[in-house]
């Protein structure tokens, strides 16, 4: 692997950006509901926001103590979570990098999602692990 994220045009196959600056394997990408951001997590221990169009590095953060498997934008386009094998649940506020929330879990935590409702608020956080921590759903 060489550590780099591409973004690809699915219409024509062109390949419209390449995301240097991870220093190991990419675990992980998202994009804003919009289109315009791409977040990227992996085993270098950071996630990284990038500009999907040009693949510009905008911010990396770090936080967490192991790889990261797993990264999405909530759908209110402010914050990004993140899931590590650190057994932690990190949400971000990625307009100044501050670590929000910290959930911590018994086994490695290998993916999280947000589901939305009609309440644009009103989300459910779960992620899932191998092992006794199984699929935890937090209201």
């Amino acid at each position: 692997g060489d550590h780099v994220a591409r973004v690809w045009d699915v219409a024509t196959g062109a390949l419209l950006a390449r995301c240097l600056g991870h220093t190991s394997y990419v675990r992980a990408v998202g994009f804003s509901l919009d289109g315009r951001l791409l977040a990227t997590a992996g085993d270098d221990m950071t996630w990284k926001l990038w500009d999907a169009a040009t693949g510009a590095l905008r911010a990396t953060h770090a936080g967490h103590t192991h790889t990261v498997r797993t990264c999405a934008f909530l759908p209110d386009g402010k914050r990004v979570i993140t899931a590590s094998h650190d057994r932690s649940v990190r949400m971000w506020d990625f307009a100044d990098g501050a670590t929000l929330t910290v959930m911590s879990n018994t086994d490695q935590i290998c993916g999280c999602d947000f589901l939305s409702d009609a309440a644009p608020l009103d989300y459910a956080r779960r992620w899932s692990s191998p092992g006794a921590g199984g699929i935890r759903v937090i209201l």
